[in-house]
């Protein structure tokens, strides 16, 4: 795939496909894998539409890049609802789960084919951890985990003439930096 040039009528066409795949909750990179481009190439795209955004008057050759922009931000938050109907189901055991196996084979020009998709279904089982998981995102004050750090004897091992009270303000003010980006 090196140095290859899209058309842009295949880049419209990859771009779409990427923000079907994102829109489906698959990671944005197994995404830009499955539609055969590289991450450079998904992220050079991804960089013209958003420089076209910001400018004045968008240049009819870079429609497509803002098209696709504007698509992969609406794909994302549809991603993170399915994701979370996903585990709701999964909580209640109810639904069911569509597994999809692509089978690929070399044709005689040596180009990756599709030759047989593979669709099997099956209903979702109830498991505690998905409803676990659900409590503690969207109740972590309650339901978080909290990490409970202790050293014995620290003081003990810091070399000779380290002051042991600064170095002790110091954790506890970056523990509580910490603290606060976790909270945002």
């Amino acid at each position: 795939m090196a140095n290859k040039r899209h058309k842009p009528e295949e880049i419209v066409t990859k771009l779409r496909q990427v923000e079907v795949l994102v829109g489906q909750g698959k990671a944005r990179i197994d995404a830009i894998r499955e539609v055969r481009i590289t991450e450079q190439t998904f992220y050079n795209w991804l960089n013209r539409g958003e420089k076209a955004l910001v400018s004045d008057e968008v240049p009819e050759r870079e429609e497509p890049y803002v098209q696709f922009t504007l698509e992969i931000r609406r794909a994302i938050p549809v991603r993170k609802q399915n994701l979370i109907g996903r585990i709701q189901l999964a909580a209640q055991g109810k639904g069911e789960i569509t597994e999809t196996r692509r089978v690929y084979k070399n044709d005689v020009e040596g180009n990756r084919v599709l030759t047989e998709e593979i669709v099997t279904t099956r209903p979702v089982t109830a498991h505690w951890q998905a409803a676990a998981w659900l409590l503690e995102r969207l109740h972590s004050d309650e339901f978080g985990r909290k990490q409970v750090v202790q050293f014995q004897d620290w003081k003990k091992t810091l070399p000779e003439g380290v002051d042991a009270d600064q170095v002790e303000r110091e954790f506890v003010e970056l523990m509580t930096m910490a603290a606060e980006r976790n909270d945002n």
